[in-house]
């Protein structure tokens, strides 16, 4: 601005700069006077020419007609940043406090759950008087519990609000026995609850690793008795031993090591797509179908817990509690055991698991993942591939040793292998799914997988430098006595089970087949006119097999307001008849 107001420059041309850059001219007279000062003049002459040259600085500049005041951008939600744009008190987007605010509503609900749990076990607690403070129950200590269970009935390990998981049973338990104060039992963050690994809806495990901190007063083997008298059958606490402060388990741990088990008779070799005419006489008869077909089959949901009531088998007879705690024996076999066409299965299978080994991209292996993520990349250390037999049938066991895991993607990658193996597609598929395409690998039935335990490899060696007194976390604790025998009493009756009462492995496969438009990357590989109308056909399919779910989606929710309109009557009745008995007493 110094240089544009210079001496000798005309009236005009600063009128003209003025009007045409507002913004720049914020400031007034003050600003312009202060820029536009002239030296004192030599004469008199010469002081009244300047006054008239500068006789405009002098002026107020938002006393123009054409100046326009500069506009003010607040920054909210309506800006032309969008719904992530800052709030100016806040500093928060939108989204943020979004978050927030469901973070706090699942939090409330948890405290809820926490506290129907806790009174379900111990009853009503005697709320303090007002100035009465909780008795101390002594020092608290970070300690690690070492827990295995089985997944059966349980919606997952993690904490959740409505539903019984794994965590919710032994935090109400630790409460029962005072190891965790009342004061602390309304959340669990406020004993620094934290596990290693995460585990999904009838997931079990031999090993995983729980850290709080916990009151003790007495040695941590006597605490260790007590819970597991209190657990239920199927959660054993296996050691309790004290780490360091600085320890937090998903970030300490290495590896995880899991083990999936499936009946050797998935590999059975099978031709997908089916015959075309046979897919036509399917189209025809599901073209012609006028009402909603009543299928007798059963609706597999792998992810759901047990629900309430006595189990049934397939053929709807109950499932007797000894047939589920009979203990499993496991019978390690070789390949001389087998038949040939099964030796040739198995060792196809095993030549795809290299290609597993190493750092590699798996973004077809789980949900909502690109290839471009960095976080589809995954480091798996070791696949082996076991033999076994169990009750007469014949068992594949794959171990997976790597890095992390993410979502579904053990059972994406299991089922990945079944396929090629079964439909003979080789292992160039494997190499195409784990490369940039895209494409649609269904997951395998969670029964078969479960967590064999964590490896803490670093914090060990950390412990040896510091020369710590805490114990190490040893990394073969799953091949004690202990483990090994819950292994066969919970965790392998239960995968049994799945198959020979339920058929869960041989449904799955089967409702695979039923949609095998689904599975384009299986059945490709054909000729282009034949590729065509398989294309067809199976988009056809895929619109009857559409509107047959929402019309037993529309089925079922009508069945449920019907329901819900009989015991609401049932309960109206019975208030009534209450009511009228009362009043007839009186």
């Amino acid at each position: 601005m110094g240089r544009v107001l210079q001496r000798g420059l005309s009236h005009h041309v600063v009128s003209a700069l003025i009007q045409s850059r507002p913004l720049f001219f914020s400031r007034s007279t003050q600003i312009v006077r202060k820029m536009t000062e002239a030296p004192a003049p030599a004469d008199q002459a010469n002081e009244e020419s300047n006054s008239r040259k500068y006789h405009f600085a002098a002026q107020d500049i938002r006393q123009d007609p054409n100046y326009k005041p500069p506009e003010r951008r607040t920054y909210t939600t309506a800006s032309p940043w969008g719904k992530n744009s800052r709030n100016k008190k806040s500093g928060r987007s939108q989204q943020d406090r979004n978050a927030v605010a469901e973070e706090k509503l699942e939090n409330s609900l948890l405290v809820e759950h926490l506290k129907k749990e806790q009174e379900r076990i111990e009853g009503p607690a005697d709320k303090p008087q007002d100035g009465e403070k909780e008795k101390r129950l002594g020092p608290k200590k970070l300690v690690a519990l070492l827990v295995g269970y089985s997944g059966k009935g349980y919606s997952g390990l993690q904490f959740n609000p409505g539903v019984e998981t794994i965590e919710s049973h032994i935090f109400t338990t630790l409460v029962a026995l005072n190891l965790i104060s009342r004061s602390n039992a309304v959340h669990p963050n406020k004993v620094s609850w934290n596990r290693c690994c995460r585990t999904d809806a009838g997931v079990s495990c031999l090993v995983n690793l729980i850290t709080l901190k916990m009151v003790v007063t007495k040695p941590l083997e006597e605490h260790r008795k007590d819970i597991n008298e209190m657990l239920r059958d199927g959660i054993k606490i296996w050691r309790i031993q004290g780490v360091l402060g600085s320890f937090v388990p998903k970030v300490a741990v290495d590896e995880r090591i899991y083990e999936y088990t499936f009946p050797l008779s998935l590999l059975h070799s099978k031709v997908l797509p089916p015959p075309i005419e046979q897919v036509e006489a399917t189209l025809a008869a599901a073209a012609s179908q006028t009402e909603l077909e009543r299928s007798s089959s059963q609706t597999l949901d792998h992810d759901m817990g047990t629900k309430d009531g006595p189990e049934k088998n397939i053929n709807g007879t109950e499932l007797k509690e000894e047939d589920e705690q009979q203990d499993a024996e496991d019978k390690p076999i070789t390949d001389a055991d087998l038949s040939e066409d099964e030796v040739k299965l198995v060792n196809n299978f095993r030549e795809l698991l290299p290609s597993f080994v190493g750092r590699r991209n798996f973004h077809n292996f789980t949900p909502k993942k690109l290839y471009g993520e960095e976080s589809s990349w995954r480091i798996i250390r070791r696949a082996e591939l076991m033999l076994s037999s169990r009750k007469d049938v014949k068992w594949v066991t794959l171990q997976l040793q790597g890095q992390s895991f993410m979502l579904h993607q053990i059972r994406k990658m299991i089922a990945a292998c079944i396929f090629i193996v079964r439909y003979g597609l080789g292992e160039a598929k494997l190499r195409m799914l784990l490369g940039p395409r895209t494409e649609n690998v269904p997951k395998a039935p969670g029964a078969g997988l479960y967590l064999v335990q964590p490896i803490f490899g670093s914090y060990n060696k950390r412990l040896e430098q510091l020369k710590s007194s805490h114990s190490a976390i040893e990394p073969t604790i799953h091949e004690s006595t202990d483990v090994a025998s819950f292994k066969s009493r919970y965790v392998l009756p239960s995968i049994i089970a799945s198959h020979e009462v339920e058929d869960k492995f041989n449904a799955w496969l089967s409702t695979v087949e039923q949609n095998w438009f689904d599975v384009e990357w299986v059945w490709r590989d054909m000729d282009d006119d034949e590729y065509d109308r398989y294309k067809e056909l199976g988009k056809t399919l895929a619109e009857l097999g559409k509107k047959k779910r929402e019309r037993l989606k529309k089925s079922m929710s009508e069945n449920c307001v019907r329901k819900d309109s009989e015991r609401n009557s049932e309960v109206k009745l019975e208030t009534e008849d209450k009511e009228m008995a009362v009043k007839s007493e009186e």
